[in-house]
């Protein structure tokens, strides 16, 4: 099977990747996956991709590596310590074919596919200019207004703790999810819209679970097909199932989502409890959580 884009299927709770996953399955069958960028968040993107042909983690033993999942684990490490360049040159010289127009240019000059020589027509540059403001006036400093207002307080409940202590993390994957947005605002309004609607859709979920004292799920948990209207949160947060605390006198208690260890279990922070907010951008009323 010949995977273009590979870096679509980046992320194991999407539908697509399952679904690959299962065509993988079976028979013995043969996976090439083509893609510039196999790395967008973490470098266990990578790792998810190379599963769909590995199958288990041992799969590379013959090479030097018992453990695919623990020799992952040790290239972040190293990359840590600035040595990223050779942390994984092992596994991606066993793996990976990297053909640049140059180097076929240099090294297969008389290459033909189809009987045909392979050709890279010479690119010729041309300046448009154009003025985006002067076309949409005022839409951008609009945007960039309406991105700050976000509070994102679903991804970043710590904000909202009675005792003041914020994590960090969570401000990270805020500036993670504003990032996002932008991007999908780049790539299309129609695609903006889907993700902005997918978000809304999850936060309203979230808040009802709330209310009726139900099961919280996290944003990974709740992933349709895995194309454009995938919440963005769902990059870094599991599909765990989390329960909502009962709220405490005087606070609206928070769901705690449990986060995984590096051995893999999962472990619940201490629950917190977030004051109401009646103060939004759009001045109405609604929760910090």
């Amino acid at each position: 099977m010949l995977v273009d884009e590979a870096h679509a299927f980046r992320n194991p709770d999407t539908e697509q990747y399952r679904a690959l996953s299962r065509l993988m399955g079976g028979s013995h069958k043969k996976l090439a996956l083509l893609t510039a960028t196999p790395v967008n968040n973490s470098v266990f993107d990578l790792y998810h991709q190379i599963m769909l042909f590995a199958r288990h983690t041992a799969r590379f033993a013959g090479v030097g590596i018992p453990n695919l999942t623990e020799y992952f684990k040790r290239a972040i490490e190293a990359a840590g310590h600035g040595e990223s360049s050779t942390a994984m040159f092992g596994l991606m010289d066993a793996i990976s074919v990297r053909r640049t127009r140059r180097f076929i240019q240099e090294h297969y000059p008389n290459a033909r596919v189809a009987g045909k020589p392979i050709s890279f027509p010479e690119p010729e540059l041309q300046t448009v200019r154009y003025d985006l403001d002067g076309a949409y006036p005022g839409l951008f400093a609009q945007v960039e207004r309406e991105m700050d207002a976000l509070t994102l307080a679903r991804y970043q409940p710590d904000n909202y703790r009675i005792d003041g202590d914020a994590d960090l993390r969570a401000q990270a994957l805020a500036g993670l999810l504003r990032t996002g947005l932008l991007k999908r605002f780049e790539s299309s309004v129609h695609a903006f819209r889907l993700t902005t609607q997918t978000m809304i859709g999850a936060h309203e979920k979230f808040l009802a679970a709330l209310d009726e004292r139900e099961t919280v799920l996290t944003p990974g948990a709740q992933l349709g097909a895995g194309d454009e209207a995938v919440d963005p949160a769902a990059v870094v947060e599991g599909g765990k199932a989390v329960g909502a605390p009962p709220p405490s006198t005087g606070a609206t208690s928070c769901a705690a989502t449990s986060r995984p260890t590096s051995s893999g279990s999962a472990v619940s922070p201490p629950q917190w409890r977030a004051r109401r907010s009646t103060t939004t951008p759009s001045s109405t009323s609604s929760r910090g959580c």
